[in-house]
Order: structure tokens, then sequence, then C-alpha cells
């Protein structure tokens, strides 16, 4: 319900009852809420379109096959770190003893 109308300008606004525009203001919000939600859904559709699901007898399988391959990633890591550290340690002793030539 219009309660007054406001000139400013040359704009005329109206001022509406509280309750109404309220109202009419959480109509809005929850469609837009509502559209909102229905095009994540369309998205995640879309995503997930031609996914197969991996059938329950390959789990236990594919879980193994994933732990050798993170312990053989630990592996690598550690044996390149190990690496790092002696090719450090050898370059420290060699510039102690006195053996690298400069430029």
């Amino acid at each position: 319900a219009v309660v007054s109308t406001q000139s400013t300008g040359s704009k005329n606004k109206q001022i509406l009852d509280g309750d109404f525009s309220l109202r009419k203001r959480r109509k809005i919000e929850k469609k837009t809420k509502r559209e909102i939600s229905e095009k994540r859904k369309q998205k995640k559709e879309l995503f997930e379109k031609g996914r197969v699901s991996i059938p329950s007898l390959n789990v236990v399988h594919e879980r193994d096959l994933n732990k050798v391959a993170t312990r053989g990633i630990i592996q690598l890591f550690n044996a390149v770190k190990q690496h790092q550290e002696d090719v450090e340690s050898d370059v420290d002793s060699e510039e102690e003893s006195g053996d690298v030539e400069s430029d």
C-alpha cells in the first residue's frame, strides 16, 4: 500500500508500507535463491555428464592401488631429498677443503 509520494529532483518515489515491501522483497529473494539453486543443479549435472561410477567390486582394488602409489611417491620424494642433502654436504665439504676453483 502506498503511504505517500516524495519528489526528489526529477524522480518521484513512492513510500511503501513496510510490511508490504518486506513481503514482496522476501518473495523476490526466495525466487532468486530458487533460480540460483536450479542453476547450480544444472551446472553440476553438466559437470557430471559422461562420468562413470566405479563398480563396487573394484573399490577395494582401487584403494589398494592408491595406497601403493602413495607409498611410491613418498619413497621418491624421500630419495630426492636425501640426494639433495648429499650433494649439498659434498659441496660444503669441498668448499671447506678449498678444492673448489673459482673463475
